[in-house]
This record gives C-alpha cells, sequence and structure tokens, in this order.
C-alpha cells in the first residue's frame, strides 16, 4: 500500500542557497542571468511560489559549485512554520522557582 502524503503544500527553506548565491554572485539577480533565467522567476522559487526544476537545479549547482551529493541540503530542506505548543502553568513554575 502507498504511503500517502499530508495534503498541505510543502515548503522549503531556500537560506543555504541563497547565502551560496550571496557569497558566489553577490546578488540574485547577477545569480538569476547565469542561470539563464529571469530575476523575477529566481524569486518565485526562492519563495516557494514556483518550484526549482530539475535542469535549474542542476545547473544552479554547477554555478555555485555545489557538490551534487549535497543537493538536498540547498533545494530539499522542509521550513518548518510549526509553532512549540504552550505548556500549561510553564511560565508560572520557573517565575514562581526561580
Amino acid at each position: 500500500m502507498a504511503a500517502r502524503l499530508p495534503n498541505q503544500k510543502i515548503t522549503y527553506n531556500f537560506n543555504l542557497l541563497r547565502m551560496e548565491i550571496k557569497n558566489q554572485y553577490k546578488t540574485q539577480s547577477q545569480f538569476a542571468d547565469a542561470l539563464r533565467i529571469g530575476r523575477a522567476s529566481l524569486t518565485q522559487k526562492l519563495n516557494n511560489h514556483v518550484k526549482f526544476n530539475a535542469d535549474e537545479i542542476y545547473r544552479s549547482c554547477m554555478l555555485l559549485h555545489i557538490d551534487l551529493n549535497h543537493v538536498a541540503l540547498y533545494f530539499f530542506q522542509i521550513a518548518y512554520e510549526e509553532k512549540p505548543e504552550y505548556i500549561s502553568g510553564y511560565r508560572s513554575f520557573f517565575h514562581t522557582n526561580l
């Protein structure tokens, strides 16, 4: 039986990719030119509005000298937006026992 995927959209954290772009190309615009896509298109991809395709991921790795064994670190880090649950009495416990 196949595993069920969550219905919610998966959001990726591209912070490591953004840092590498800044370190090597200074601006996203310069990197977009080297990648041969528009600046707006790159921005949409980095903001999770549009997905990177396989060719763009491969070309990005070549341009940024990313080892292909490390692709997941740059392109597939899931961004978790869950907030910690509030534990009843947690705040009052520490304030009264300090």
